[in-house]
C-alpha cells in the first residue's frame, strides 16, 4: 500500500511500514526522514524561526511604507491592500514549509482518530513516549486506507 494526502501544513505519506510527514508529498523525501526525536523538533523549530523572521521583516517594511505614505500625505489604499496581500501570499507560500517532517513506524501507532477533516495520530516516539500529532484540514484522503491502517493497528495492539 502506498498512499498520500494533503493536510494544512504539508503531506502525509503512508506505506506498509511507516507514516511520513513531509512538506512535498514526494516519496524520495520520505527516505531521508528519521523517527520523531529531539533533533527533528529542533530542525522544524529552526525552519519556522527563519520563515517567521522573514515574514516579520516583510511586515515591518510594509507597515513602514504605509506610515511613510500617510505622513507624507500620499496614502494610497491600493498600495496598502497590495502590500497586505503580498504578506498573506508569502505566508501561504511558506505554510507547507512550516509542517513537521518525520516518520512514525506503523508498529508504534497506538490510535488513529478521524473527526470531520481532522486526523489525530497517537504513537510512541523513539524513546517510547506517547505522542499525539493532530493533522488539520486533511484533503483527498481515502477513508478505506485509513480504516485499513486502523484495523491493522488494532490487530497489532491486541497481540
Amino acid at each position: 500500500m502506498k498512499e498520500f494526502f494533503k493536510y494544512k501544513f504539508g503531506y502525509v505519506n503512508i506505506d506498509d511500514q511507516n507514516i511520513y510527514l513531509t512538506n512535498s508529498g514526494n516519496w524520495s523525501e520520505c527516505r531521508k526522514l528519521q523517527e520523531k526525536s529531539y533533533n527533528t523538533g529542533v530542525k522544524t523549530a529552526g525552519k519556522r524561526l527563519k520563515i517567521g523572521v522573514l515574514i516579520l521583516i516583510v511586515c515591518v517594511i510594509v507597515i513602514g511604507n504605509i506610515v511613510f505614505n500617510v505622513q507624507s500625505g500620499s496614502f494610497k489604499l491600493l498600495s496598502t491592500i497590495t502590500s497586505f496581500l503580498a504578506v498573506f501570499g508569502l505566508y501561504k507560500i511558506f505554510m507547507r514549509d512550516l509542517g513537521s517532517q518525520y516518520l512514525m513506524p506503523i508498529k508504534n501507532i497506538i490510535a488513529l482518530k478521524i473527526r470531520d477533516q481532522n486526523l489525530t495520530i497517537n504513537f510512541r516516539d523513539h524513546k517510547n513516549r506517547i505522542q499525539t500529532k493532530p493533522l488539520t484540514e486533511v484533503e483527498n484522503f481515502k477513508w478505506e486506507s485509513i480504516d485499513q491502517l486502523r484495523s491493522s493497528i488494532n490487530t497489532d495492539n491486541k497481540q
